[in-house]
């Protein structure tokens, strides 16, 4: 049996990490309404001479809101960009980070979220970044029929169809709004997410597949699509049976996506419950998904509302390597 002194006694001290990024690294995200700074604004100085790499993206789509039996298709993720720059002492990088659209009052779509935007000066070549924000979801209300076919109907959404009454249906068309990037050495935007629709009844979820996509930058250099299904169990730990019961399924996929993954899930529980359930306003409002994540598709059923899960905020990454100032 291995001897904790001897397993200790074989590592070499101090422990060296080989996997750390250098330099020093800033991170910006907008503030909320109990903070001083809730309309997202920051500046950023440069402490010394070197470069900076900078990461922006814009506000991803937040989930539609229904109250009725329907079935929804999940929001787009905003734009992303990313360059470097040569800075000196004094140089400055100023700008604003989106918010994700939060109208709790708006049925079937909420239109889009904000902008992240940005500018350099002082360092002699001045210049400026933009990552637009995400479309967001959008739902329907139908209690018979096939809910696939009513999407074509109602958005002319882009589709495949997959059957008689089935199909995918994705959140992107010729000449709806698609968020972008630019500015940046490396722009990504104009990604969609999308519905895998295979039962004609609205009502029956275990046939319903959501594929929410990340901005770039998010999981990888052009991002990730998280898969998930919902829940119809009215016992479940997790969700209260159909509305808000898709949000737990996609916590986990998402954080499958990661190198790093947990089971965690954010608090959101109905009054007097410890389950998930998206009727009150506060779901739809408070920002619960981090940068780069969409809001998922929302699930309702007659009687309940659903306010759907609001989008990632904008958010600003600055990676500084160079020469640092005694205080800095």
């Amino acid at each position: 049996m291995a001897l904790l002194r001897n397993v200790l006694g074989s590592k070499k001290l101090p422990i060296q990490e080989s996997n750390l990024e250098t330099g020093r690294v800033f991170s910006y995200a907008p503030g909320n309404v109990y903070t001083g700074n809730p309309n997202g604004f920051f500046c950023w100085r440069s402490p010394g001479a070197g470069t900076a790499t900078i990461e922006m993206w814009g506000a991803s789509g937040s989930g539609s809101r229904m109250c009725c039996c329907g079935h929804s298709v999940p929001g787009n993720p905003g734009g992303y960009s990313r360059r470097s720059i040569n800075v000196i002492q004094g140089c400055y990088i100023c700008g604003c980070m989106g918010k994700s659209c939060a109208s709790h009052s708006s049925l079937t779509e909420q239109g889009c979220s904000q902008p992240t935007m940005l500018c350099w000066f002082g360092n002699g070549t001045n210049g400026c970044m933009c990552a637009e924000g995400g479309r967001s979801g959008v739902s329907l209300c139908i209690s018979s029929g096939s809910i696939y076919c009513c999407f074509l109907s109602g958005y002319s959404l882009c589709n495949t169809n997959l059957g008689t009454g089935c199909g995918i249906v994705c959140n992107w068309c010729s000449g709806i709004w698609q968020a972008c990037a630019y500015g940046g050495t490396f722009n990504c935007g104009a990604l969609f997410s999308c519905t895998t629709m295979l039962h004609c009844n609205p009502c029956c979820t275990c046939c319903f597949l959501w594929h929410v996509r990340t901005s770039a930058g998010v999981f990888s250099d052009c991002g990730a699509i998280i898969a998930h299904k919902a829940e119809n169990d009215g016992g479940s730990m997790w969700s209260s049976n159909g509305v808000g019961s898709a949000v737990g399924h996609f916590i986990f996929s998402l954080h499958a996506a990661s190198r790093d993954p947990n089971i965690g899930v954010p608090y959101q529980a109905c009054w007097n419950s410890n389950t998930i359930c998206h009727c009150y306003e506060t779901q739809g409002c408070m920002p619960f998904l981090p940068y780069g994540i969409p809001g998922p598709g929302v699930y309702p059923i007659p009687g309940v509302r659903d306010v759907g899960q609001r989008g990632g905020q904008g958010m600003v990454r600055i990676s500084y390597n160079g020469t640092i100032t005694c205080g800095m």
